[in-house]
């Protein structure tokens, strides 16, 4: 989508584009490649949005099973004494 909505003089190649999505979406941001046009930047912002919502929520499952984990603790070190 990038492609399409920026100037050619701004990126002129693909691979530029595919750049630009990775680092938006990764949330590193080199500043070597920037939208100029307001579709540029809606694009960027829809990208921006979606890779925060994609990354999140495995982040979120993985600290609900981590809680879950902490929480039976107790009853797993128990089970372990006495199997001893």
């Amino acid at each position: 989508g990038i492609y399409l909505a920026e100037e050619k003089a701004n990126i002129p190649y693909y691979q530029q584009a595919m750049w630009l999505a990775i680092v938006t979406m990764t949330s590193v941001g080199y500043g070597d490649f920037y939208p100029e046009t307001l579709m540029g930047y809606i694009v960027v912002s829809i990208l921006t949005f979606v890779s925060v919502l994609f990354l999140a929520m495995p982040v979120g499952i993985i600290g609900y099973e981590f809680t879950c984990c902490w929480q039976s603790r107790h009853h797993v070190l128990l089970i372990t004494r006495v199997r001893k």
